[in-house]
């Protein structure tokens, strides 16, 4: 959300908050998804109507990340309501008409989420982020990175569970021997260990793509949906290798798989990803 704010908010603006989110002091949340749209971004409900000392806000965002720790939102909402224009909005979480509620999840439970109701809520007029119905063109290219950093997050994730898988292997003895040296054993390790690499360097090449000015909404998107499947898949046999103790809380393997789910999940699933890979082959 840095991000959005250097690119599109006013120096005082910028100098309100940057400084604090860089400290740590403040966290900076994004509310795109709603209650009944997700990344049909054209269809959401959340208002902002323009009055002479600010903006009044109306609406819901769901599924935030950090919803109930974060100090202020950069939430999407439509000045004119009857196009598809959006417009991000900087608001603070203590300002009077805004409610959360948190979403008690399967994974990720330390980060959690939450729904943020904005009921009248007042903003001043410096709190638009770029010209109205406009920034959201200017903050599109960031989801494309965020995909790329989801991917890594997943390949985070069976990185960790592999190299607990290799660990185990090795020191787990079956039939008078290590079960590493079985096949089917070690034909999923050399297996994952060639996903991981190949994810991380498809990752890295979309951002190189970005930091080369070059499109990447299709390499991104490929990114989003193939890393945490595989992911999900890496760890899984990780747990099974470990036998009845993977499946246990005594290991970080049965977190590590409801985690990456969220993955799958957050930010695009593999199917609406694959719909943008559509889109951008035949186009």
């Amino acid at each position: 959300m840095t991000a959005i704010l250097m690119q599109l908010a006013s120096p005082e603006v910028q100098q309100e908050w940057l400084p604090s989110v860089a400290s740590g002091d403040k966290a900076l949340l994004f509310g795109a998804t709603e209650p009944d749209y997700g990344l049909d971004l054209a269809a959401i409900k959340t208002r902002a109507i323009n009055k002479e000392d600010g903006y009044v806000i109306n609406g819901e965002k769901t599924s935030i990340t950090y919803g109930m720790q974060g100090d202020a939102i950069v939430a999407l909402a439509k000045v004119a309501p009857e196009t598809k224009r959006m417009t991000p909005f900087i608001i603070p979480m203590d300002s009077p008409g805004v409610s959360k509620s948190v979403i008690v999840d399967m994974g990720w439970e330390p980060i959690g989420r939450a729904s943020v109701i904005f009921d009248d809520v007042k903003i001043p007029h410096k709190y638009c982020l770029g010209e109205e119905g406009k920034g959201l063109y200017r903050v599109l290219p960031l989801f494309a990175v965020a995909r790329a950093l989801a991917g890594l997050q997943a390949l985070g994730l069976a990185q960790a569970s592999l190299d607990d898988a290799i660990s185990y292997a090795k020191q787990r003895v079956a039939f008078g021997r290590p079960i590493a040296e079985f096949q089917e054993v070690s034909s999923k390790l050399t297996e994952a260990a060639t996903q991981i690499e190949m994810g991380r360097w498809f990752c890295y090449r979309s951002f190189w793509m970005r930091d080369q000015g070059i499109p990447h909404a299709k390499e991104s998107a490929m990114c989003k949906w193939w890393c945490p499947e595989i992911a999900s898949q890496i760890i899984h046999n990780a747990l099974v290798i470990h036998g009845h103790v993977g499946y246990s809380k005594e290991y970080h393997l049965e977190q590590r798989l409801r985690d990456v789910l969220g993955l799958e999940i957050g930010d695009g699933t593999a199917n609406i990803m694959k719909i943008i890979i559509a889109r951008e082959l035949l186009s």
